[in-house]
């Protein structure tokens, strides 16, 4: 098995190796985001907790008003940390697809004895791959993102109805 995934990489040419780690890294982020998402602190009663702890813990004085916006703006970075990494490697990873496509066009040109088919088979390989990673990544960035904006105003409004408690 790990022969024919060795034979099929080198199929594809220099380009396929780096969309591969590009692609194993961008599928560990969108494991950890995953992680995250499961995660039983988001449950409605834990999260209420949670924030009731943070703000008579952290923020003793939390009828302030900044001290929430602290608090909101720490689990917005919370929510979306990575996800600037997970677009950005999307991105990345198409490019190269499509630069693999080139050089295998260009390398197909190029080769008088094999003809056209040794090249354009690495061209469609690396793309295919490469878009094969990037799809999914795209999902998987804009839900999560949808899903922490969502999470954010749901903080927004318990922090005002912790204020409207204590007021």
């Amino acid at each position: 098995m790990i022969s024919a995934a060795l034979t099929w990489l080198q199929s594809g040419g220099p380009w396929l190796y780096i969309i591969g780690a590009l692609g194993i890294l961008l599928f560990i982020l969108l494991f950890e985001r995953a992680c995250e998402a499961v995660s039983p602190c988001w449950r409605a009663e834990r999260r209420r907790a949670y924030w009731r702890e943070q703000l008579n813990g952290v923020y003793r004085d939390w009828k302030r008003g900044d001290a929430l916006e602290d608090l909101l703006a720490r689990e917005k970075r919370r929510l979306t940390a990575g996800t600037t990494l997970i677009a950005g490697l999307v991105q990345v990873l198409i490019m190269l697809g499509l630069l693999g496509t080139v050089s295998g066009l260009m390398s197909a040109y190029q080769a008088q004895t094999n003809g056209m088919e040794g090249g354009i088979d690495k061209a469609l390989l690396t793309t295919q791959y490469a878009l094969v990673l990037a799809i999914p990544g795209a999902f998987f960035h804009r839900m999560w993102s949808r899903r922490s904006d969502r999470l954010y105003e749901r903080g927004r409004h318990l922090a005002n109805e912790f204020m409207q408690e204590a007021g």
